[in-house]
């Protein structure tokens, strides 16, 4: 981002994704056992319910989803452990792939109600919408790889991130605040920008080759790509190396006395 003074909102928003999930391995010819381990919505079951799908089979969802009252402070903490002895076992297994689960349930409510949901199983990642982002008031903000890190970014006072580091810089361009400093986030967030306040000639410049032009109340967004690029590397170059040798990287100054 460049050109003149803006102000800049960055956040992170909520993704919802395919996920590797548990699964009971059960076969099209075994529907018999998906219903013996399979349960209502736990907010439906009543208590005598949960003891009737507990007693169903060693294996009933209910085990884990809803722990019981009597088994005291420590019943979630259980639960866990049962999931996990289940994984161990096999009794659940694991997608190999991520995936989105479409289902439809049809069950009986608490008021004799029969209903049916449909819907759609993801991760959902949840964050605090009160914490928001920060406003950032500057010239502008770059956005970099840890490849690029070395380039525009550092140059306006970025660190310098190994490749092998999953991350995403952000750095400030001239930033109306001694306080804000550049950061380095997780490389699977994603970057949301909102431009509160434009200037004529506000861009979006991506690697100094397509410039995008932006106005007030515009956002951009950007992630990791899903697909990683492939570089050819000479296994005699080391990174240090490279860096001392074309930055100059924690050279020792050069004083007249001493020489070059």
């Amino acid at each position: 981002m460049s050109q003149s003074r803006h102000t800049w909102h960055c956040r992170g928003v909520p993704r919802f994704e395919p996920f590797r999930a548990l699964r009971y391995p059960v076969s099209p010819s075994q529907p018999e056992l998906l219903s013996q381990v399979a349960a209502p919505p736990y907010d439906v079951l009543s208590p005598t319910d949960i003891a009737t799908l507990n007693a169903s089979h060693p294996h009933n969802i209910v085990h884990i989803d809803v722990p019981l009252e009597d088994d005291g402070p420590g019943r979630y903490e259980q639960a866990g452990r049962v999931l996990q002895s289940w994984v161990e076992q096999g009794v659940l297994v694991r997608d190999e792939t991520a995936s989105f689960t479409i289902y439809r349930m049809t069950f009986t409510d608490e008021a004799g109600v029969e209903r049916t949901t449909v819907g759609v199983i993801g991760a959902l990642e949840v964050v605090d919408e009160g914490a928001g982002g920060v406003e950032i008031t500057g010239d502008g903000v770059i956005l970099a790889t840890p490849t690029g890190s070395t380039a525009y970014s550092a140059s306006a006072g970025g660190p310098i991130v190994h490749p092998d580091v999953a991350g995403i810089i952000i750095t400030p361009i001239c930033a109306h605040s001694l306080a804000f400093r550049p950061v380095v986030v997780g490389a699977h967030e994603l970057i949301s920008i909102t431009l509160r306040r434009a200037n004529e000639g506000t861009s979006v410049v991506l690697d100094g080759q397509r410039f995008v032009p932006m106005h007030s109340g515009d956002k951009l967004q950007a992630s990791q790509h899903t697909q990683k690029a492939i570089f050819v590397a000479n296994p005699s170059n080391r990174y240090w190396e490279t860096l001392r040798a074309k930055m100059r990287w924690a050279a020792p100054p050069s004083y007249r006395d001493r020489g070059p």
